[in-house]
């Protein structure tokens, strides 16, 4: 598990990773405009000898981009000490709304602290969730983890200003269940961070199997059975699919 984030793109494009990739793949793992630094976490198999393919699908042959790549976890076979309960999800943070906690949003480069809730107990050593940032006056990224400094060495989500961001997160938690968010921008600035939680890794629970990447769903050619007339999603249609064969 970790997050990819591609940066200093010269086109739109998009960026897959893999056990192993083809120069042209049949899916994608981030995509991106022009002039954007964007981050996406990601759960991926890897090759039998513990490596990762990526490859960059740009608008034009001489395009380029940047590549990072944060490690969060990794999945062994047999442990029986981290298996996944998946949670109906729920908002943990909201810091927009006056009564929660870390009302108010964060000032760049100051930590902060929060739980991520009683429906995960106390036996649980990380958190699945998405990350949310809005309202924020400067272009940036946050951190996310059980402990973070002023001004950490990785990123969980980048931004520029204006845009309300999101990003899947599979993250270690402190102690007591919390976890720790810093904002890096310009000094002064500040923004809203949302956390809503999906799921926590602990005793028992579902083992993770890994396969290699294959595109379930495609709107655009309607791959995956969505179900009604039209294969584009609309404003509070819901549609419908069936996961493939390769899920049991």
């Amino acid at each position: 598990t970790g997050n990819v984030t591609v940066t200093g793109a010269t086109t739109k494009g998009f960026v897959t990773l893999g056990p192993t990739v083809l120069s042209s793949p049949n899916f994608s793992t981030i995509n991106f405009p022009v002039g954007d630094d964007r981050a996406n976490g990601v759960t991926v198999a890897l090759s039998s000898d513990g490596k990762l393919g990526v490859v960059f699908g740009g608008a034009t042959s001489s395009a380029y981009t940047h590549f990072v790549f944060d490690v969060t976890g990794y999945f062994v076979a047999g442990t029986g000490s981290a298996g996944f309960h998946p949670v109906t999800t729920y908002r943990a943070l909201d810091t927009r709304q006056s009564g929660s906690a870390l009302a108010g949003g964060f000032v760049a480069g100051t930590p902060r602290q929060f739980s991520v809730g009683s429906s995960v107990p106390s036996g649980a050593v990380a958190v699945t969730g998405n990350l949310t940032v809005t309202e924020q006056n400067a272009k940036g990224w946050f951190a996310l983890g059980p402990t973070v400094s002023s001004n950490p060495n990785f990123s969980t989500i980048n931004f520029p200003v204006g845009d309300n961001r999101a990003n899947n997160v599979t993250v270690q938690l402190g102690p007591g269940g919390t976890l720790q968010a810093v904002y890096g921008a310009a000094p002064g600035a500040h923004a809203q961070l949302i956390f809503d939680v999906t799921g926590y890794y602990g005793p028992g629970g579902a083992e993770y199997v890994a396969i290699s990447p294959v595109r379930d769903v495609d709107t655009r050619s309607g791959i995956g059975g969505a179900s009604g007339s039209s294969h584009l999603m609309t404003t509070g249609a819901i549609q419908s699919f069936t996961l493939a064969s390769y899920v049991p």
